[in-house]
């Protein structure tokens, strides 16, 4: 068995640590984190979709993040579990194991998973271990003692007269003490009391949760532990498993019991050797044992993180398709590496890509993603006049948000810097890039450093155009031509149900999108000019592609207007971009308005008649040499079969070009792949083990937190509003289509006409007697 003990390992923590800093599981995260593995951090608060109510992991999120990421082990720390009756979720190297820093969370999780099984655990004392040995959880129990977290107690204070001298009380309030720090108050003034526990004053209390307890822990002099009611021995036991106690005590503090009539210092010695020590020997010892069952293999490369920007987690394929190719070939040339999406939408990104996924709105989230980064990209297009929620911009009299719509990817790069990351906008599309303050913006990046490696010559001219020195700006091409393909047995289900035959059949991709200036009957042009087609070449059928949620009522309309509407299927997979992948690559050929459908075509070889509607469009027709296969928005049908037409006549010829241009720009690709391999091995060796930090003041984690779960209810109840609405909205035109089918019913145009009969009778004799 090899020798694994310079190996890195792939980690998910779930967990949910109430102490913040101070917790173990956020502490075992910083420390194995120091020793180069790769943790991949999910809290309730981080990622709220991840888990339910009581902080149970939902399988359904994490299923895929778990096998695409061939994690090496899943722990679970401060109560929250991953449902082990769903071992399927796991790839087969993946151990399962335990952080249990009190009494409360290990007999919990002795009760939660009796019956079931886990490989290992980390305990705080040898209470904790008996508790878990006795349920019979666990294979291996390691003893992690509450000890000085050496890493820990170093990191410096970013502002050190943030708090002046102070007493530290980690106990609950009650009466009496409250009372003797009221009289310690007044007898040393000057001097702060600060609290860790429920009942305190407000002024007095502090969250451990929050960096508030490092200024409060290193600006104490005495930690009180209070006896007067006969637990002191109790409260102390349940700090030092806490792992509070060790943090609160340095060397410049001392630890004194306070009792009805007496203040003596209390002995009190934590474990000889520092926890980044203890740790490391436990994890090495757990990995040994582990291996023989294959288990907890790990990487011989060291670490790499690259997080990449863009407008993933929407569902817009050619998006979501840059995002999964950047992955693989990431993860495939580089071992050790792995990939953070800043996404739009994490649940998303998760649960359909397998990547680890975070908002942009999650800055401190963010911030720690980038400390490890070796580089960070901005991928896709249209990035510098459109909008980004976190924003630099300028504010506008007219705008009724409070900046302007620039986006905030020159936000985005400025952080980068400041951690160390390099920024590479990569593979991107630009344009028109017209404002002056995106102009700006873009200059800004610049002199940040960041490097601009564009996907086609117009995006790189913008750009330069932005006094952006030559260096910085490369061009290459897309790197969806990196992108690979298999073969799905969602293809093979859908061709068998509509009946078409590869053998048989020639298979045209249809991508369409309801773009804004589409002329009103473009539905109707399209449908007359593939029927068109269609009677000319009876062999030939078509695939009505859903690339976006948004394009499905265009295709449905098409397929609608078709004279012989068997001559075309929907083909809409949703989230599977396999599928689509795997489509594209069997068609032989395409008519697409949407960029990316041409450009998956072209680069499997398969020329394709393009609809423009961008600069991009034009760009990458060009670039394919097939100017001729791209038609104005408002082609006519005749326009449109004429084309499709030709290409079919001419295909040979037109698939040799394509194939040829393809293969140059796969080319540029990897050129531009290689570029980015070396900015990560420059900066890569710097963010292999512990980083330089700093614990900036920050007392209120609650807001933040509230805020987040505010905007998850609002969600829940959108989601339930629309819901109501639209069954509402189906409920009423059933009850209008009854009403109308009553109304012009014979029975009830005489019933009405008989009850209005007397009215109408005695209305007449009245106007005869007048």
């Amino acid at each position: 068995m090899p020798d694994n003990r310079t190996r890195h390992c792939r980690i998910a923590l779930l967990a949910r640590p109430a102490h913040g800093l101070a917790s173990l599981s956020w502490r075992i995260k910083d420390i194995l984190e120091a020793r180069g593995h790769t943790v991949f951090f999910f809290s309730p608060a981080t990622h709220p979709f991840a888990f339910d109510a009581e902080g149970v992991a939902q399988p359904a999120c994490l299923q895929r993040f778990c096998v695409t990421q061939q994690l090496d082990c899943v722990l679970m720390a401060d109560g929250v579990l991953l449902p082990l009756e769903n071992h399927e979720i796991l790839a087969k190297r993946t151990a399962v194991g335990l952080v249990c820093d009190s009494m409360q969370v290990a007999k919990g999780y002795a009760q939660a998973l009796a019956g079931t099984h886990v490989d290992f655990a980390l305990v705080t004392s040898e209470r904790m271990g008996e508790v878990i040995e006795a349920g019979g959880i666990a294979d291996v129990v390691e003893l992690c003692p509450a000890a000085v977290d050496a890493e820990y107690a170093n990191t410096p204070l970013a502002n050190t007269i943030a708090y002046g001298p102070s007493v530290l009380c980690l106990q609950d309030a009650t009466e009496s003490r409250i009372a003797y720090l009221r009289r310690y108050m007044e007898e040393n003034p000057g001097e702060a009391v600060r609290c860790v526990g429920e009942g305190w004053p407000e002024e007095w209390r502090i969250s451990p949760a929050t960096s508030g307890f490092v200024y409060a822990s290193r600006s104490s002099h005495t930690v009180m532990v209070f006896d007067d009611e006969g637990e002191g021995a109790d409260a102390l036991q349940a700090a030092e498993e806490s792992g509070l106690l060790a943090l609160a005590l340095h060397d410049s503090n001392t630890l004194m019991r306070i009792t009805s009539d007496t203040v003596e210092p209390l002995p009190y010695t934590t474990s000889s050797d520092a926890l980044d020590t203890t740790l490391a020997a436990a994890w090495e010892r757990i990995r040994a044992h582990l291996a023989p069952r294959g288990l907890m293999p790990g990487t011989e490369a060291p670490r790499r993180i690259v997080a990449i920007l863009g407008y993933v987690g929407k569902g817009n394929f050619g998006d979501e398709y840059i995002l999964a190719t950047l992955d693989q070939r990431i993860r495939s040339r580089f071992p050790g590496a792995s990939v953070v999406a800043i996404s739009e939408d994490p649940a998303h990104t998760l649960q359909e890509r397998g990547i680890y996924a975070i908002s942009l709105r999650d800055t401190r989230m963010l911030a720690g993603v980038l400390d490890f980064a070796s580089a960070t990209l901005v991928i896709a297009g249209l990035l510098f006049d459109q909008g980004t929620r976190w924003t630099m911009g300028k504010a506008e009299f007219v705008s009724t948000t409070s900046c302007s719509d620039i986006p905030g990817i020159a936000n985005y790069v400025s952080l980068a810097t400041l951690s160390g990351a390099q920024p590479v906008l990569y593979g991107i599309g630009a344009g028109p890039l017209a404002l002056a303050d995106s102009q700006r913006l873009v200059n800004l990046m610049a002199r940040l450093g960041a490097r601009f490696i564009a996907r086609d010559a117009e995006t790189a001219q913008l750009i330069r155009a932005c006094d952006v020195p030559e260096s910085l700006v490369i061009q290459k091409a897309d790197t969806a031509f990196l992108g690979a393909h298999e073969r799905t047995a969602a293809v093979d289900t859908w061709l068998e149900q509509t009946g078409f035959q590869p053998d048989a059949h020639r298979l045209i991709a249809v991508s369409l999108r309801d773009y804004d200036h589409a002329p009103q009957d473009f539905a109707e042009r399209v449908a007359a000019a593939l029927d068109a087609v269609a009677h000319i070449h009876k062999d030939v059928r078509f695939a009505l592609c859903v690339l976006d949620p948004a394009d499905r009522t265009l295709a449905q309309c098409v397929q609608t207007n078709l004279y012989n509407p068997a001559s075309a299927a929907l083909f809409d997979e949703g989230d599977r971009i396999e599928a689509v992948a795997d489509l594209l690559a069997r068609a032989h050929a395409g008519l697409s308005m949407r960029y990316h459908c041409s450009l998956l075509l072209n680069s499997f070889g398969k020329p394709c008649v393009g609809i423009d509607y961008l600069p991009k469009v034009a760009a990458l027709y060009h670039d394919m040499g097939c100017d001729d296969l791209l038609l104005p928005m408002d082609a006519e049908a005749a326009n449109i079969e004429r084309t499709l037409i030709s290409l079919l006549d001419s295909y040979e010829a037109r698939s040799a070009t394509v194939k040829e241009n393809a293969k140059r720009l796969r080319h540029i690709s990897e050129e531009a792949e290689d570029l980015l391999a070396d900015i990560i091995e420059e900066v890569g060796p710097q963010k292999e083990g512990a980083l330089s930090r700093a614990f900036y003041l920050y007392d209120e984690p609650a807001s933040e937190l509230r805020h987040q779960q505010h905007e998850a209810d609002l969600t829940a109840r959108l989601r339930e509003a629309e819901h109501t609405a639209q069954t509402l909205t189906t409920e009423n035109a059933h009850l209008a289509q009854e009403l109308e089918s009553l109304t012009s019913s014979k029975s009830y145009k005489l019933g009405w006409t008989i009850m209005r009969l007397p009215s109408h009778l005695k209305a007449t004799f009245k106007h005869h007697q007048h």
